[in-house]
């Protein structure tokens, strides 16, 4: 998705604003320079929150994470520029969310935890490239993380 025209995108590229490389780019140098390295630690009181164990995951666990999840996500039907919305808690699986759904080129839209349901305007914008994600439950992306739902998309 592109939001600003092409003038605006050259003075920002041209004052060393903005450059062409994407997160997904940063994110896989990261991987590269550190994969042996402790990228992520969950929470101590991550059991509490979403009754699953706390971990702590390296750069390249991380990346194998992220790109099982992004092809699964692919697989489910979601698209370039698709919005996804994301209600999960301060852990390792929101960060695997954000870079595996930027990575399958869709758009994140997260919702805070004290929300207790989503409830949102994306479900009254009845568009059909909106998606609901979160719920830590019912559908495990091939043991890449704790089990994550992808609701119905929203008609």
């Amino acid at each position: 998705m592109i939001l600003y025209n092409t003038e605006t995108i050259k003075y920002y590229n041209d004052v060393g604003a903005w450059a062409d490389i994407s997160l997904i780019d940063l994110f896989k140098d990261n991987v590269r320079k550190y994969e042996g390295e402790i990228s992520l630690i969950d929470p101590i009181n991550k059991q509490q929150i979403v009754g699953f164990k706390p971990d702590r995951i390296t750069y390249s666990q991380l990346e194998n994470r992220v790109d099982v999840l992004a092809t699964n996500l692919i697989k489910v039907g979601i698209k370039k520029d698709d919005v996804v919305v994301v209600q999960l808690p301060n852990i390792i699986e929101l960060v695997i969310a954000y870079l595996a759904i930027t990575s399958a080129g869709a758009i994140i839209s997260p919702v805070p935890m004290q929300w207790q349901r989503i409830i949102t305007c994306h479900e009254t914008n009845r568009r059909k490239n909106v998606y609901r994600y979160g719920c830590i439950q019912e559908l495990s992306f091939d043991g890449c993380c704790s089990p994550i739902t992808i609701r119905n998309r929203l008609s």
